[in-house]
């Protein structure tokens, strides 16, 4: 079974013995639903970015190229399906920081201990948050531990407490700038998530 526990703004999930399949959070099937075509425009991709819903998911678009300007009003609309269409909804482009804690070579952390605090450390903080997710786990077993930070703050620290929950053994840490909008289309809540990964690495959790 699973576990988990909240601490500021951030939260950790610790499961094991986990059935094949089974959701690590314990939460119940879900399937993607279609809003149409979905297209962002205010990118610097000349003609916008348009994705289609095929096969139970939505298309992706992959580009040579810089996606937007920090602080760029990025403007998403939908023609509508089962979701219903929207349009004019925007999202600033964030800031693309820099991590210099933990400080990791070629994708790689190295060790992280599970038992003394996490500090991490960015630069070209802005507007917007910091998503950090760390995880680790094997077969029927997985932890993870997901947080948000401001971005202006430069810096933030996560707790041991919170760390045990992650198993010991190869795992990853995920560190990426954000800004989201949130709306309502008929009886959907959809969010809007402009993303900027800065940091996507391998760690030994001991």
């Amino acid at each position: 079974g699973c576990t988990q526990q909240i601490v500021g703004n951030c939260t950790a999930t610790h499961c094991e013995s986990l059935d094949a399949g089974a959701a690590p959070d314990g939460g119940l099937p879900y399937s993607y639903q279609s809003a149409g075509t979905v297209s962002f425009a205010g990118t610097m991709v000349d003609g916008g970015i348009s994705l289609t819903f095929q096969d139970g998911g939505y298309t992706t678009a992959s580009v040579m190229q810089q996606l937007w300007t920090v602080g760029s009003t990025l403007t998403v609309s939908a023609t509508g399906d089962v979701v219903p269409a929207f349009s004019g909804k925007t999202v600033t482009a964030p800031n693309g920081i820099t991590v210099t804690a933990p400080v990791c070579a070629a994708s790689n952390c190295g060790s992280l201990a599970r038992t003394s605090p996490l500090t991490l450390t960015w630069t070209n903080g802005g507007a917007g948050k910091v998503s950090v997710v760390l995880s680790s786990g094997s077969t029927g077993s997985f932890g993870s531990v997901l947080c948000t930070f401001d971005s202006s703050s430069g810096t933030a620290t996560i707790p041991a407490s919170l760390l045990g929950d992650l198993f010991a053994g190869q795992g990853v840490i995920g560190i990426s700038s954000f800004s989201s909008t949130e709306f309502s289309a008929g009886d959907y809540a959809v969010t809007l998530r402009a993303n900027a990964s800065a940091l996507n690495a391998l760690t030994t959790w001991q």
